[in-house]
């Protein structure tokens, strides 16, 4: 389970270099990352949206990520990981 939420991290992570401009793209990126590790697209919106407002419900969770923009995003991200001790 921790390497699941590890990769999960991991993708979300680098899909943020586009999501304040173009939450879409970032979208596509995540997806096509997270394929290559073998993680379905669906299961990184749930814990990203968990990650960025605490709430299963919401926005479009790049939407989220975009208004946020890619800092705020990341330390959410690494600040639940570091507190569950997934990192």
């Amino acid at each position: 389970m921790r390497n699941r939420i590890c990769g999960v991290a991991f993708v979300l992570i680098n899909a943020l270099a586009a999501v304040a401009a173009a939450p879409a793209a970032a979208q596509l990126d995540a997806a096509q990352m997270a394929a290559a590790k073998q993680i379905k697209p669906g299961d990184l919106q749930l814990p990203l949206r968990i990650m960025l407002v605490g709430e299963k419900s919401g926005p479009p969770v790049f939407d989220i990520a975009a208004l946020l923009g890619s800092g705020e995003t990341e330390n959410r991200i690494l600040n639940l990981l570091n507190q569950t001790g997934n990192w």
